[in-house]
């Protein structure tokens, strides 16, 4: 039987000007993914990820850790939503339910958004008002569906072309997974942010590939990032 493994990316830079870059435990991380790879006996036949630098990234360090000679192919299928529009989207509605928050916030300064704390309390609600269509005004994001729509193409994509005792890999983002996670269990997309959020920087999600569709084999395995003696530990941004 054929699978298909999805990794989150390593913890990337949260607060930062750029997000969009591994951070040093990041980078460790994503060695622990490639051990874990290799020590499970999961070695990749193939080998995919989203364009994003902090998907591709975790992706070379992975599979050179696991000493495969196979490179990542980047499709846009896996690349992340594009959260700083969502936000921009729906953030001002949103705040009007939070005047605490809304006070700290103007329009030339969303440095609050930059403690953990506050972008979780505000994370649910804008991405609900993303996932139910709400109209997002004048800035041009990409609608929940059509996002739904390319991620889920994309494993087709991949499951099309597996054989049996295959296995591949994907280097993607939490949004990501979360939308393949409420596909294939049936849920209501509005779950998926709760997978979104639970979803563990490095960790595997991996499925058995039927003829009926994808399996879940098991969802958010994070045991090989909770080595703190290799300066390991477990994040979520």
């Amino acid at each position: 039987m054929a699978q298909l493994l999805f990794i989150r990316h390593g913890q990337a830079s949260f607060g930062a000007d750029n997000y969009d870059k591994l951070s040093a435990l990041g980078q460790l991380q994503a060695r622990a993914v490639g051990r874990e790879l290799l020590g499970s006996d999961r070695l990749p036949s193939m080998a995919f990820s989203g364009h994003l630098t902090r998907q591709r990234h975790t992706a070379d360090i992975a599979l050179r850790e696991a000493g495969s000679d196979i490179q990542a192919n980047a499709l846009q299928a896996f690349d992340e939503y594009d959260a700083e529009g969502i936000f921009s989207s729906y953030l001002p509605e949103v705040l009007d339910d939070y005047p605490e928050i809304r006070e700290r916030i103007t329009p030339s300064d969303f440095s609050a958004l930059k403690d953990p704390g506050v972008f979780r309390t505000l994370f649910y609600p804008v991405m609900h008002k993303w996932i139910s269509g709400a109209d997002p005004g004048d800035t041009p994001i990409e609608p929940w569906k059509e996002f739904r729509e390319r991620v889920l193409a994309g494993v087709s994509q991949i499951s099309a072309g597996l054989i049996d005792g295959q296995t591949a890999t994907v280097f993607t983002s939490g949004g990501v997974i979360s939308v393949i996670m409420t596909h294939v269990l049936r849920l209501q997309a509005i779950d998926s942010v709760d997978f979104n959020w639970r979803t563990a920087n490095g960790s595997i999600t991996s499925f058995f590939v039927t003829q009926q569709g994808l399996e879940l084999h098991k969802h958010n395995h994070d045991e090989h990032l909770k080595d703190s003696a290799a300066g390991l530990r477990v994040t979520f941004m």
